[in-house]
């Protein structure tokens, strides 16, 4: 994820993507974001933090 985040920053053409899903996978077990989400949402808050991205930039 670190490494895919990286490299979406070096485009300036690309303004994110969108991971799913949480619980429940049924089918799509290699999308289920459940078993990293704490990790996940430790990492967007660092790098929000890193960009100083306040409430107005969201």
């Amino acid at each position: 994820m670190i490494w895919f985040d990286r490299e979406l920053r070096k485009d300036d053409y690309v303004l994110g993507c969108t991971l799913f899903q949480i619980g429940d996978p049924a089918g799509w077990r290699s999308f289920d974001l459940e078993p990293i989400a704490d990790w996940l949402a430790a990492y967007l808050k660092g790098v929000a933090h890193a960009l100083d991205l306040g409430p107005a930039s969201r």
